[in-house]
């Protein structure tokens, strides 16, 4: 049965984080693994590079691999997008693959459009296009409540909130085993440990900032024509079937792996499948 209490000690202990100031921004980061490739991982919604974890492992075996928290002080996702590219000139990577989860997954689309000179490829999973009718959608759910969502994060005792969210976030498992979710449940509390209310407040700033994003179109991507992997989950409560549709027609010839179990957190639960995914997708259209 796995612990994912020891499977976080065992992987903090072989992996020192960084930290780099950019014109005034402090990033928090892990630069490890060896490979002709550099994958550099965008964590979803709660901004934690150490999340990722399983992944990291994994591919660090077979790749150079560069992940981050999302540090405070970026207003928008463009200044985000922004920062990550100084950060990648400060580390001397010319040339990447962004392997973007849920909030990831739209950040990497932002970078994409902003920076076609140093994105190699896109692999993203659990998210959605962000086109039109995405960003539509967006507003349409999430304008009138963005501000009491930031008051409620900002004024009520970060504590306090803390169970509630632990749970929220396990609803978005599908089909796990009791086993599943209790290594699940070890994650979020663990996520939650050291959160706070400034660092949640900011994250969810970033996240309501996606309805402000001009969307994009499919020629934007045109350079990426054979160079996308779209691992799409069953069951995603986040990110509906249509939208996983409007996902891949933004997209020319992109690789799609479909029918994979877990809901929206399947990329935790299914490591190893989106693992293999990864180094055929890289193996056959990048590095061939």
């Amino acid at each position: 049965m796995r612990e994912f209490a020891s499977d976080m000690a065992a992987f903090q202990e072989g992996h020192r984080f960084e930290h780099i100031s950019i014109k005034g921004i402090s990033f928090r980061y892990l630069l490890c693994g060896e490979g002709k490739t550099t994958l550099t991982l965008l964590t979803g919604g709660m901004g934690l590079a150490e999340l990722n974890f399983s992944f990291i492992e994994k591919l660090e075996v077979h790749y150079r691999i560069l992940t981050f928290d999302y540090p405070i002080g970026l207003d928008t996702n463009v200044d985000l997008a922004d920062a990550v590219r100084a950060l990648l000139g400060a580390l001397g990577i010319k040339k990447t693959v962004f392997v973007g989860e849920s909030f990831g997954g739209y950040l990497a689309q932002i970078i994409a459009r902003r920076y076609p000179d140093i994105t190699e490829g896109l692999c993203l999973f659990s998210t959605a296009g962000l086109n039109e009718n995405t960003v539509a959608s967006l507003k349409k759910k999430y304008a009138k409540i963005a501000k009491p969502m930031l008051w409620v994060l900002g004024h009520v005792p970060y504590a306090w909130l803390k169970p509630t969210l632990i749970k929220a976030s396990l609803r978005h498992i599908t089909r796990a085993t009791d086993e599943e979710l209790q290594y699940m449940r070890e994650f979020f509390t663990w996520a939650f440990k050291d959160y706070t209310g400034a660092f949640d407040v900011h994250m969810t700033s970033l996240l309501i900032d996606i309805m402000n994003q001009t969307p994009c179109r499919k020629e934007e991507f045109d350079y990426l024509k054979g160079k996308v992997l779209l691992i799409l989950p069953d069951d995603d409560d986040t990110f509906t079937p249509q939208m996983q549709r409007e996902l891949i027609a933004l997209f020319e010839a992109p690789t799609i792996v479909e029918h994979i179990l877990g809901g929206h957190l399947a990329p935790i639960l299914q490591t190893e499948t989106y693992v293999a995914a990864i180094w055929d997708f890289v193996n056959q259209r990048i590095e061939a």
